[in-house]
């Protein structure tokens, strides 16, 4: 019985070793996970801001464009 309770205590310390490792590399994946997820929202944001740029360029450029190519209005 002693011999049964001893092997018991053993396999539940073994089982809460690989828990903790278990647990260990489940943080650590979510921290890479959630690192990788910043560097792409970081990435995004220069993208949205690089294109709100050109859009805006681009609007100043037509908006030119059209002061310069409009007809003159003829006066009677």
């Amino acid at each position: 019985m002693e011999a049964m309770v001893s092997r018991m205590a053993e396999d539940q310390q073994h089982l809460e070793k690989v828990m903790k490792k278990f647990l260990s590399a489940a943080t650590e994946d979510r921290e890479t996970f959630q690192k990788a997820m910043t560097t792409e929202e970081e990435q995004i944001d220069k993208v949205a801001q690089t294109q709100d740029a050109a859009i805006g360029k681009l609007t100043n450029v037509l908006g030119q464009q059209r002061g310069h190519t409009a007809l003159p209005s003829v006066v009677l």
